[in-house]
C-alpha cells in the first residue's frame, strides 16, 4: 500500500483541516471540520509555533546567540558611523514596527507558518550543525522576500540570522526563541543606525 503525504502547501491553507474517512490523509473542508473553537485555537497556536519552551532563555546555544548581537554592533560601530537613534525616536511608530512588530509578524510566518509547515511533512533531515531541511528552505524563502525591499547585500546578509531563528525554532519547537532574537537584532541594529 502506498503510503499518502499531505502537501506543504494544504497545511499552509488548511491548517485545522482533519483527516476523515478511510485510510491517508484525505482532507476535509475547513467548513466540515469537526474540531471545536477551543480545538481550532490550539492547533492555530501549535502551526504558529507558540508553545512555550521549557527555559529556552537559559539555554547556552540561545544565549550565544543572543551575545552575538551585541558583538556584530561593537563591529558595526566601529567598522561605520553611529547615528544613534533618539529617546523619541525609539517610541515613534516607524521605529517600533521595526524592531517590534516586523520581527513579530516574519517570524510567525516563516518560522511559524512555513517552517512548522515543512517540519510536518517531513523535511527535518540534518545537514549539519543543526541546520535541518525546512529551516534552509525557509531561510532561502526568507532571503528571496527580502530581494523584494532591500538592495541584494542586504538581502543576502539575512541568510545566517535565518538560519539561526530557524535552528531556534527546530531546537524548541516553539517561534517564542526566534521571536525573541530577532526583536533584539532588529532593536539593536535601528537603534545604532537610527533608521526608520
Amino acid at each position: 500500500m502506498e503510503a499518502e503525504t499531505t502537501s506543504v502547501l494544504t497545511l499552509i491553507a488548511q491548517p485545522w483541516a482533519t483527516p476523515h474517512g478511510g485510510s491517508g490523509t484525505s482532507i476535509m473542508p475547513i467548513g466540515e471540520s469537526r474540531l471545536s473553537p477551543p480545538q481550532r485555537l490550539i492547533t492555530l497556536i501549535e502551526l504558529l509555533g507558540l508553545c512555550w519552551p521549557p527555559a529556552f532563555y537559559r539555554d547556552q546555544i540561545f544565549l550565544l546567540a543572543l551575545a552575538a548581537g551585541p558583538a556584530f554592533w561593537i563591529l558595526w560601530a566601529s567598522a561605520t558611523p553611529v547615528d544613534l537613534a533618539s529617546w523619541v525616536h525609539l517610541w515613534s511608530f516607524s521605529f517600533l514596527s521595526l524592531a517590534l512588530w516586523q520581527p513579530l509578524v516574519e517570524e510567525l510566518f516563516f518560522r511559524g507558518v512555513v517552517q512548522g509547515a515543512f517540519c510536518t511533512a517531513g523535511w527535518r533531515r540534518n545537514l549539519g550543525a543543526g541546520i535541518t531541511t525546512a529551516n534552509l528552505t525557509t531561510s532561502m524563502l526568507f532571503v528571496a522576500g527580502h530581494f523584494l525591499a532591500h538592495p541584494p547585500f542586504w538581502a543576502l546578509s539575512v541568510l545566517f540570522p535565518s538560519l539561526l531563528f530557524g535552528l531556534m525554532r527546530d531546537r524548541f519547537y516553539s517561534t517564542y526563541p526566534a521571536i525573541v532574537l530577532h526583536v533584539f537584532y532588529n532593536g539593536g541594529y535601528f537603534l545604532l543606525t537610527g533608521i526608520g
